[in-house]
């Protein structure tokens, strides 16, 4: 059974292809709409911005959460085995 990191790196690592290939689409398309015009370029982005951007958030905000309670757990809790001095000692 996968535990909830392992689950999470699995997750992560099994979306990582098809995320890269649907912003790789994302780029030709736009390429093309802004060939076509400004404002076809505008309104392909903002249609973009939903279907491409918001799956991609859906990875990335979980993997950047996950990084900084990690780095943020590091900073702030001593690793040197030691407890930490009362004040006035």
């Amino acid at each position: 059974m996968l535990t909830t990191r392992r689950g999470f790196a699995a997750f992560v690592l099994l979306l990582l292809p098809p995320i890269a290939v649907l912003v790789w689409l994302a780029a030709i398309l736009l390429q093309q709409a802004f060939a076509e015009g400004l404002l076809e370029g505008l309104i392909t982005a903002w249609v973009l911005g939903f279907v491409v951007l918001l799956p991609v958030a859906m990875v990335l905000v979980p993997v950047g959460n996950w990084l900084w309670t990690r780095l943020r757990s590091w900073l702030t809790v001593p690793h040197a085995g030691e407890n930490i001095p009362v004040a006035g000692q």
